[in-house]
């Protein structure tokens, strides 16, 4: 028969002279599966939130399928803020033509030469046309900007084909 000896505080409170080491194996077996379970809890978590992300992932490249192009719909955008890509176009033939008749009549104002200046204003804009002309070519066969869900063809023929 096994005897019983107190010899003061351990890891599990109290001590025995033979199952001293069982008692003290049991309780970290214990401790380690709790652990275990909470790092199994975690990863099942984990995998159930990688599992709703690739079902997202899986919706979109289905819609993506469906369409002919995957930005079809939405307008192009510049940097943070939206801008129709057109408008920017418009926007930069605008400052070219703006600009050329400032420096038309600047020329002309400041130098008395008027055929001088307007020259200058027609190289100006004869520049900033065949600036644009690459970036307007490559984006209309591709404009997207003013198509709705509702009206998803605005007039525009498509001269490319």
């Amino acid at each position: 028969m096994a005897s019983i000896k107190f010899s003061g505080a351990s890891n599990t409170g109290y001590q025995t002279g033979v199952n001293h080491g069982v008692i003290r194996h049991r309780v970290d077996a214990e401790q380690d599966y709790d652990d275990f379970r909470r790092e199994v809890h975690e990863l099942q978590e984990e995998i159930q939130g990688l599992r709703v992300k690739i079902q997202h992932l899986e919706q979109l490249a289905e819609r993506g399928s469906n369409t002919t192009s995957v930005s079809a719909g939405a307008p192009s955008s510049v940097g943070f803020f939206r801008f129709r890509t057109c408008v920017v176009l418009f926007f930069l033939i605008f400052l070219n033509v703006a600009g050329s008749a400032i420096l038309g009549i600047y020329w002309a104002v400041r130098f008395d030469k008027m055929g001088d200046g307007f020259t200058a204003a027609g190289w100006l804009v004869a520049i900033g046309t065949l600036l644009l002309a690459g970036p307007i070519a490559y984006h209309y066969p591709r404009c997207s900007c003013w198509i709705t869900s509702d009206k998803p063809y605005i007039g525009r023929v498509n001269t490319l084909e």
